[in-house]
């Protein structure tokens, strides 16, 4: 029998897949930031450039040749976009420019971006920290189990994304998402993570989860039917 499912790393020069994630991206985690910069932003940016540098990461799920959930890393916590940018400055502020004159409130946008990013920075994040920025599973496909790890989708990228940064010497993957994401902290307490009483995030909307992945084997999944 075929296995019908693929897990890899998205190359920056597949522009087809990239296209796909970046719909993905838009599609499910509508509260993001980065769609709101436009589709030219995500494809010619976000998911190219930024992957090329090696400033993020994105390990994609498919079933079926069809891309149908995404997980987004980096070792740059509160860094990587402001190392992206400077490396791509001209480009950046013509793609910018174009989107905050149809859509104005961008402004706002860019600067929470800029702001919180200076604030991790100025929290003395320790080398060994790497973080979670996004995961998504298309909701037809989030019961559908892995026949390799046995576990569902979401658990199966989220697991060999920390594997990997494991493998990279990082000891820490923290995660950092809106109080009122209910799913999203079912889902992140599903394995051993800890909250942590950032001052930075202390009468913010968002809560900071730090994970330990010196040892990913061991990390530990409670999944709920």
């Amino acid at each position: 029998m075929i296995d019908e499912n693929e897990l890899h790393w998205l190359d920056p020069n597949d522009s087809e897949s990239v296209y796909q994630v970046a719909q993905l991206h838009k599609e499910l985690l509508t509260d993001s930031p980065i769609p709101q910069f436009g589709d030219t932003f995500m494809t010619k940016f976000y998911y190219t450039r930024l992957i090329s540098l090696n400033l993020i990461n994105c390990l994609i799920y498919k079933h079926k040749s069809e891309i149908v959930g995404f997980i987004v890393i980096t070792r740059y916590p509160g860094e990587f976009m402001f190392k992206g940018f400077i490396s791509n400055f001209i480009f950046i502020i013509y793609l910018i420019t174009i989107e905050i004159i149809y859509k104005p409130k961008l402004l706002f946008t860019l600067f929470n971006i800029f702001n919180l990013g200076f604030k991790r920075k100025k929290a003395d994040i320790n080398n060994n920290t790497s973080e979670l920025l996004s995961i998504g599973v298309k909701k037809n496909y989030r019961k559908l189990v892995d026949s390799s790890s046995k576990l569902r989708v979401s658990h199966t990228l989220f697991i060999n994304a920390a594997k990997f940064l494991a493998e990279e010497g990082y000891e820490v993957l923290q995660i950092i998402t809106d109080k009122n994401n209910d799913r999203a902290i079912s889902f992140y307490k599903s394995f051993d993570v800890k909250l942590d009483k950032s001052e930075i995030y202390k009468g913010s909307k968002q809560i900071l989860f730090k994970l330990d992945i010196v040892d990913p084997i061991n990390i530990q999944v409670i999944e709920k039917n």
